[in-house]
């Protein structure tokens, strides 16, 4: 087994040595700079008038959005903080003089003001009610009934921070909270006056962090960057952008089945991202064909239109110019590297994957994309990608389906292998990070620290806590011959693994590390291979948690299969816990299909590569003390291309020869490679003919000083030219090389640096080189009287270039016009285009 272990580990160390939207045209938008900070806006489309508010100007803005011109504007007397519209009128807070003034839409005049018992931050209106929130953090919520002119507190206690939403069909009020570690979002009956129902999200302790919008589109409800149920608080399709971040992206805008944040466009059936605006976006409105889009930072309300279509996920992403979200790939073929290797480059990045091998398929999520792929075994092509609305985080097969985590948004969905499509959703009463499958139970453990296990009963439809808790971000095994549940903790100190019987329903032992046996701070890894349990670097009895078998180097054990016991960069012998040795790079996830062919997945290169050790010999390149020549992988009994040769201070190299001694050279115009062999390298000494100076040997000149060769360093003659010689102490020429500054030097035919000279490269590009030798760059030249302008990369420019705010035209030949006229654009004598 060490053996075979070691063939596929050299062959993986050398394929990782060899590897290797259209859009619509955008718009012109028509651009409306404000000289004061726009708070909030609603856009009334029969009138075709943006009504904006600013709170530090103290005014309300009325935009003609036809035109894109201000028609009017409204000096408050106090700081507005929220507008709404309903029945031609306008309702715009005054927070500081607890006010709420009362707009005529037609006439543009204040026309009412309603006078509150509290500051009025944030407002829905209800009919005759208007609701509104208080400015400060712990706020109250009130109703302002407009018949009686009164208002009074509803009975929702303190919030912290909220925005508020009205359903006007169903008469329910949506108050979300946010800026803090624990927001929840409430639903109030305006109807009933009482509370109706509360987020129960994260086992009650609320989001983190959400920013102040709450919105409801009128078929649901968007708040904490996800999408909820209009009568259920505690159901959520899913999210948009990664709302596990800190403080995570906020729905701001929703319209014609597009979601706005403040940082992309979504789908709001898919949930996919669009793309993204390409600045930053602080407020949204839109038409059937027009959107509108104002950025704080600078100050400019855009229009984009589109006349002859609506606005739709097809257009609205190059309407804008914005940054097209690449397509979440559907089909991809692999890159067949010769007859054992092939690799497949993902644009989606893997978090974990399972392997059928009946089938011949793997099946990978991507947590970020949302999304699962179907992976041919056997060609390793992708052969189709399915999209959630949440993030998967795991996912496991049995009996023909999958089984994926949407711990989000609370759900397990359920793919058949066949048909390859979503059969079913099961709602778990808390979120499924980690899932394993015993029988008709699904197990599921939380996210995050102080997790509970859960017992999902696939006949009930019901699930339960089992009596295993406050874990430290566990995961999870399971035996299904014997029954035991193994819960591995992660991230703390002193880690503990549990094993719990699924058929008595009682926890049956614990490791016993108390002492600090147990590798500190594991991640979060255990697995089952049907004869051991692999956690924190260790192998253990599958009966007994206090019997530790083994020590794999204090290395997390990643996967563990065949014999093998895989951590990210090592590959262990399961059974003797040696190590076999490197895998040659990191690797996140690893399978192996019929003890032949070997998967593995790199996140850092994002590709997926398949080996198939019996059907190709390794040919490893031993320099013996030369510069490094990378192996190589070929079919079985062909021939082997020869590598670049190596070099080697003070030697001259002779060829590759099939034994250290070099008595046989191989010959690779004849010689097959029929099992993996190595070739070493024979060097012969340079001896000087004098100690000191110039010696020239086979065609090229080197430097020795008292006997020795020198290599990889200038080295300037008697007539003050500097010289490089490389690393095997040959002099350059004709060659162009950059020092460790990113300097770049040119070295004549005579190998002497050129200086204070223009030097032309083979695709006739001119560069200029300066009195030190390097090739200047991104600047002007002054040369012979003339002006010339060298690019970024070196190159002299020509044709019109824009520069410290200007435009000048340079000739083909790169001097500098000037006091003349191109193509009717007049230029000064400085070279300017005079606008």
């Amino acid at each position: 087994m060490r053996k075979k272990l070691s063939v596929i580990l050299l062959v993986l160390f050398i394929v990782l040595q060899l590897l290797p939207l259209q859009v619509n045209a955008a718009t012109v938008p028509k651009e409306l700079k404000i000289s004061s900070e726009l708070t909030e806006w609603v856009l009334d489309e029969p009138t075709n008038t943006l009504y904006t508010i600013s709170e530090i100007g103290k005014k309300l803005i009325f935009i003609n959005a036809s035109t894109m011109s201000i028609e009017k504007t409204l000096t408050l007397n106090g700081r507005p903080t929220d507008i709404i519209k309903d029945n031609g009128k306008l309702y715009i807070t005054l927070f500081d003089l607890k006010q709420i003034v009362i707009v005529d839409m037609a006439s543009k005049s204040i026309t009412g003001t309603l006078y509150t018992s509290s500051d009025p931050y944030r407002i829905a209106k209800d009919g005759d009610k208007i609701y509104y929130v208080e400015r400060q953090q712990w706020g109250d919520i009130y109703e302002y009934n407009l018949t009686t002119n009164i208002d009074q507190k509803i009975s929702v206690g303190n919030s912290f921070a909220s925005d508020l939403a009205l359903n006007t069909k169903d008469h329910i009020l949506y108050i979300g909270e946010s800026g803090s570690s624990s927001s929840n979002m409430i639903y109030y009956s305006t109807n009933e006056n009482k509370v109706i129902g509360k987020t129960n999200y994260d086992v009650g302790y609320g989001f983190s962090y959400p920013r102040r919008y709450t919105i409801f589109d009128g078929t649901k409800v968007y708040y904490a960057g996800r999408d909820f149920k209009l009568d259920d608080p505690t159901i959520f399709n899913g999210g948009f952008g990664d709302v596990e971040y800190v403080v995570p992206e906020s729905v701001i805008y929703v319209n014609k089945g597009l979601v706005y944040t403040n940082k992309s466009i979504y789908d709001k059936d898919t949930h996919i991202e669009l793309g993204e605006y390409g600045s930053n976006v602080d407020l949204v409105q839109a038409s059937d064909n027009s959107l509108y889009i104002y950025s704080i930072e600078s100050g400019i309300i855009k229009k984009f239109s589109n006349t002859s279509n609506v606005i739709d996920k097809s257009n609205v992403i190059s309407l804008i110019s914005g940054k097209p979200k690449a397509p979440i790939s559907n089909t991809e073929e692999s890159i067949k590297i010769n007859s054992g290797v092939s690799i497949l480059k993902m644009e989606s990045k893997f978090i974990q994957w399972v392997l059928n091998e009946n089938a011949n398929t793997l099946y990978g999520i991507s947590k970020a994309d949302k999304a699962l792929f179907f992976i041919n075994a056997q060609t390793l092509n992708l052969e189709k990608s399915l999209t959630f609305a949440s993030n998967p985080t795991d996912i496991i097969e049995d009996d023909g389906n999958l089984y994926i985590a949407l711990d989000d948004a609370r759900q397990i969905v359920i793919v058949d292998t066949v048909s390859k499509a979503i059969i079913g959703i099961l709602h778990t009463s808390s979120d499924p990070y980690r899932i394993v499958k015993d029988g008709d139970k699904i197990y599921y453990t939380e996210r995050d620290q102080k997790c509970d296990v859960y017992e999902y009963n696939l006949m009930t439809n019901t699930d339960q806590k089992i009596p295993v808790n406050n874990l430290s971000q566990p995961d999870l095994a399971i035996n299904t011959k014997d029954h035991i549940l193994y819960i591995g903790e992660s991230g703390v100190s002193y880690p503990k693994m549990t094993y719990y019987s699924t058929t008595s329903n009682q926890v049956i032992g614990k490791t016993n590390n108390d002492e600090g046996d147990i590798l500190p701070g594991p991640g979060r890894y255990t697995l089952f291979d049907g004869e051991k349990v692999y956690y924190a670097g260790f192998s253990f009895d599958k009966q007994i948690p206090t019997h530790i078998l083994g020590n794999y180097g204090n290395e997390d054990i990643i996967f563990a299969k065949y014999g093998g016991a895989y951590t990210k960069t090592s590959v262990y012998d399961s059974e003797s816990y040696s190590l076999v040795g490197s895998n040659g790079g990191t690797f996140n996830l690893i399978e192996i299909l019929n003890d032949s062919v070997l998967f593995y997945y790199s996140e850092a290169d994002n590709l997926i590569m398949r080996i198939e050790p019996s059907k190709i010999s390794a040919v490893q390149f031993n320099s013996q003390g030369g510069s490094k020549v990378y192996n190589a992988i070929v079919d079985k009994n062909t021939l082997v291309s020869a590598p670049t040769p190596p070099t080697r201070l003070g030697y001259k190299f002779d060829g590759w020869y099939k034994e250290a001694e070099c008595i046989s050279p191989w010959n690779f115009t004849t010689d097959k490679v029929s099992h993996d062999t190595t070739l070493y390298a024979k060097w012969t000494y340079i001896t000087p003919t004098k100690a000191n100076g110039w010696n020239y040997s086979d065609g090229e000149w080197y430097f020795f000083n008292n006997g020795t060769m020198l290599g990889d360093t200038w080295k300037q003659d008697s007539s003050k030219r500097w010289f490089y010689l490389g690393n095997d102490g040959a002099m350059f020429k004709n060659s162009w090389i950059q020092d460790i500054s990113g300097h770049w030097y040119y070295l004549g035919s005579d190998g002497a640096m050129a200086a204070n000279t223009w030097k032309q490269d083979l695709l006739k590009h001119w560069f200029y080189l300066s009195a030190d030798g390097s090739m200047i760059s991104n600047t002007w030249l002054l040369y012979n009287g003339k002006w010339y302008f060298l690019k970024a990369n070196g190159e002299m420019a020509t044709g019109w270039i824009f520069s410290s705010g200007s435009w000048y035209y340079l000739y083909p030949s790169g001097e500098m016009a000037s006091n003349t006229t191109i193509n009717g654009y007049r230029i000064n004598k400085n070279g300017v285009w005079i606008k």
